[in-house]
């Protein structure tokens, strides 16, 4: 879980973010929202990644450590409590 505040003008703003971890059959992401609709939210591409991809890609990554993270996961599986993950 990662909670983050900042300041939008005179007015503060923030937003909670959770991760989960979901084991599931491979198939290919079909968002429900157009592309166009998705763009508006900056989100530019769904997909899958491997573990290795994570580990080599230039992407920055949100949060930062994500390829240690589900490596953890993978190997201790999840925690009992959530979390905060950082930045």
């Amino acid at each position: 879980m990662r909670t983050r505040l900042f300041e939008l003008g005179i007015d503060w703003d923030g937003q909670v973010e959770r991760y989960y971890l979901v084991r599931a059959p491979a198939f290919e992401p079909v968002p429900t929202l157009t592309w166009e609709q998705l763009n508006a939210e900056y989100v530019t591409a769904a997909r899958w990644w491997t573990l290795d991809e994570l580990d080599t890609s230039q992407t920055p990554f949100a949060p930062r450590d994500l390829p240690a993270l589900v490596r953890e996961l993978l190997r201790e599986g999840p925690p009992s409590e959530p979390r905060d993950l950082g930045v």
